[in-house]
């Protein structure tokens, strides 16, 4: 009833095209970077963290979007260590 016409895509591809439109302009490996970070470091990134972060998301991408070698990069950089 809601639903307007430029949304019909989604309804008819489903949840794998929101997800795939999520990777395609890179908010997916920016979330998880930052959001993983956050978890790690304890409180949310704030100054030189968000460039860290960008910096983890790229590698994120580069490394196959495998999680564990996102987290290997968060515990062993000078950043985590610092606030640890």
């Amino acid at each position: 009833v809601f639903r307007q016409d430029v949304h019909k895509h989604y309804v008819e591809q489903g949840p794998r095209l929101m997800a795939l439109s999520a990777v395609a302009d890179n908010r997916l490996p920016r979330c998880v970077a930052r959001r993983t970070a956050e978890w790690l470091v304890g409180r949310e990134l704030e100054g030189e963290e968000l460039d860290w972060a960008q910096g983890l998301a790229l590698d994120f991408v580069k490394n196959g979007y495998r999680f564990r070698s996102l987290v290997r990069d968060i515990v062993t950089s000078d950043i985590y260590r610092r606030v640890r």
